[in-house]
């Protein structure tokens, strides 16, 4: 019985540790108002920038730093940077379809 309690206990604390919670959607505008071509999908970026800020290693102030969203290369996608201020090691890229709402951290996804 104690064993799987211990279980219990363990996952639950595990559950909780995937990230943060995620800033306020005025947060989340003003860096979607920073980023190229937030005039046509300023809601859309706000969105992907409020579930990018549960990411570990993505903090609000990178991605405001960074200018919120770019247009890639690849079409119609956009891409942000994320990471931590002052480190320059685990810096991620993740990339956005707006049409979709396709968030991923491959290009090839897109």
């Amino acid at each position: 019985m104690r064993i799987i309690l211990l279980i219990a206990v363990a996952a639950s604390f595990l559950a909780g540790c995937s990230g943060q919670d995620p800033i306020s959607d005025e947060a989340a505008s003003k860096i979607a108002a920073l980023s190229q071509d937030s005039h046509k999908h300023q809601e859309a970026f706000a969105g992907a920038i409020q579930e990018l800020s549960t990411e570990k290693g993505c903090q609000v102030d990178y991605m405001t730093d960074a200018g919120g969203f770019w247009r890639s290369s690849l079409g119609d996608y956009y891409f942000i940077h994320c990471g931590t201020l002052y480190s320059e090691d685990n810096i991620t890229t993740w990339y956005f379809n707006p049409k979709s709402n396709v968030l991923s951290r491959m290009s090839a996804a897109m």
